[in-house]
């Protein structure tokens, strides 16, 4: 299951010298696109599989044929774009949905196009992969009341680490891919006393790195991954006795340091680790 979601976080191909998103030119969007109804109809007709519109009455998909229900009058709290890529255009009138509660965008958008979502304040579970994205952009969400967060393949630093670190309601959190991520901002989410999720492998979080996290009483599930990590690091998670879930990929750990894992954690789930040996 969660070699699956690294799957899906490592979303292959994105190479950002390649990627050249178009500028945001204002005038290509003006006129009709005031109201949440108009900017659904724009993105309709922007991508080739349908996109679902939720709102707390259900989900609507987009060109659907049946007849103008309440539904379809009610505010959107969620779109499935069905991973289709968005640019910084589409964001411009994802935008328009103030009452948006949930939202996923995979593509090429910048922090030019990320700021058209700083207006979303009822936000709780964001999730972003573009590798164009850096600092810049999370800093648009700060003050939001987010409960869960994915960073996945953007340029972010420990900075934005520092911004998150204020998100005090967050819950979960995905760095996974976000290479410039290192000790110093696992340190700041010390500060998270509510998180419960975390995700940094493909991050430059080391042995160093994982006494911040070892000091994570409250995690249940926590996902790593990295050449800078040893089984010596691996060992002080043995404090996190509320761990349901440990997932450990490309660390070479020794089958005694397995077996003190498996005795300090009975109840902890352990995924991915390479048992070598003796």
């Amino acid at each position: 299951m969660f070699a699956n979601v690294l799957l899906v976080v490592l979303l292959g191909g994105c190479d950002p010298l390649n990627a050249i998103p178009d500028r945001i030119r204002d005038e290509d969007l003006r006129g009709t696109l005031g109201s949440e109804t108009e900017a659904r109809a724009a993105l309709e007709e922007k991508f080739s599989q349908p996109i679902v519109f939720w709102t707390n009455s259900g989900g609507l998909e987009g060109r659907s044929r049946v007849r103008p229900s309440k539904r379809q009058s009610e505010p959107v709290v969620k779109i499935d774009f069905k991973r289709q890529l968005v640019g910084d255009k589409e964001l411009q009138l994802i935008g328009k949905f103030r009452q948006l509660d949930e939202l996923e965008l995979v593509g090429d958008f910048t922090n030019d196009g990320v700021r058209y979502l700083s207006g979303l304040s009822g936000l709780r579970k964001l999730s972003l992969y573009s590798p164009m994205m850096s600092d810049a952009g999370v800093s648009q969400f700060e003050g939001k009341a987010l409960t869960e967060l994915v960073l996945a393949n953007t340029f972010i630093t420990d900075k934005s680490v520092q911004h998150i670190a204020t998100f005090a309601k967050l819950r979960t959190l995905n760095l996974s891919n976000c290479a410039a991520v290192t000790d110093k901002g696992i340190r700041d989410l010390l500060k998270l006393k509510n998180l419960q999720a975390l995700w940094i492998p493909g991050t430059a979080v080391t042995d160093s790195g994982l006494e911040g996290v070892a000091q994570m009483k409250q995690l249940k599930v926590l996902g790593l991954a990295s050449p800078s990590i040893t089984e010596k690091g691996v060992k002080k998670l043995t404090t996190l006795r509320e761990l349901q879930t440990l997932y450990v990929d490309g660390v070479v750990i020794s089958p005694s340091v397995v077996r003190e894992l498996e005795n300090a954690l009975p109840e902890t789930q352990l995924l991915g680790i390479p048992r070598t040996r003796q």
